[in-house]
């Protein structure tokens, strides 16, 4: 079945791309910190263990790692608090009507 060229896609507002491109960069940020914090810590890799390659990590060392980690952690959160904001005063989440049979 061929794909019709103006077939039209859902349309989103700006402030929900903002909010979704600020959770992708921070989730991103928080895996390269959470394998910073894996690499240096001696439960997990240590010194012996199998490492993650150096250009995937973020914050140096254990604590460099941790403190990235934490940092990111209030901008994903404080994000996430934001977008349940605007969901909550735009109403954009509106429950779907029942019809007549309640089905």
């Amino acid at each position: 079945m061929p794909i019709k060229q103006n077939a039209k896609f859902p349309k989103q507002a700006v402030a929900v791309k903002i909010f979704h491109g600020v959770n992708i960069i921070s989730l991103i940020l928080m895996m390269s910190s959470g394998l910073q914090i894996y690499n240096a810590n001696p439960v997990f890799g240590g010194r012996e263990g199998w490492h993650f390659p150096k250009v995937l990590l973020l914050g140096g060392w254990l604590a460099g790692g941790r403190d990235w980690h934490f940092a990111i952690m209030w901008i994903y959160s404080l994000n996430l608090l934001g977008y349940g904001l605007l969901i909550f005063i735009t109403s954009d989440l509106a429950p779907l009507p029942i019809n007549q049979a309640g089905q």
